[in-house]
């Protein structure tokens, strides 16, 4: 019943884009929709996340997907996290690029982060409608400037309930969901 937005999304995901915005009322199947873009691009490591995120948690969950040189190298750097990021990120392309991560015996695949329920970090201003919250907006920045600088296989989806404003949203595809109408609707209730 979403094969058009799915498409919409991996043709974007395949792009310069860094990811895909997600959004519409709740119960539309905006994770649902993630998910399957998860199952299609079997290229990535997933990491899911729903709920809020802040830096600390971020570097946690990251380094958790990481060997121990990596993970040690991400969370004990003082530079700011757009650095760090960078920094991981050309890190993983040299081990993606080497016939295996040093010390694991494994190749490390690119990753894909989902941030489930994004809405949780927008904060709505009156007559501007929904924005990012200041700790977010400094994280995501970090995120899209890491991934673009470093042009590595990345991926990051959002869903969230709400189309917000930020220049940072000029890397996304936006994919909004509305209800099922014509032969979308049709297929589900023949089902």
């Amino acid at each position: 019943g979403r094969r058009r937005q799915i498409q919409s999304c991996l043709k974007a995901l395949n792009s310069d884009l860094v990811g895909v915005l997600i959004h519409g009322m709740g119960g539309l199947g905006k994770s649902s929709l993630a998910s399957r873009l998860c199952d299609r691009l079997t290229q990535f490591d997933k990491i899911v996340w729903s709920g809020k995120v802040d830096e600390a948690s971020l570097l946690s969950k990251l380094g958790d997907k990481l060997p121990q040189l990596q993970r040690e190298a991400l969370q004990l750097n003082n530079q700011e996290l757009k650095y760090r990021l960078r920094d991981l990120f050309w890190a993983l392309e040299e081990m993606a690029d080497s016939s295996e991560t040093p010390g694991s015996g494994r190749k490390l695949p690119p990753f894909m982060l989902v941030l489930d329920d994004f809405e949780d970090h927008l904060e709505s201003r009156p007559n501007s409608g929904w924005v990012l919250q200041p700790e977010m907006a400094r994280i995501l920045d970090a995120l899209v400037w890491a991934m673009k600088e470093t042009n590595a296989p990345r991926c990051l989806i959002l869903t969230c309930r709400y189309d917000f404003d930020s220049r940072l949203l000029r890397e996304f595809h936006k994919q909004p969901l509305d209800g099922f109408k014509g032969a979308d609707l049709q297929k589900k209730c023949s089902q």
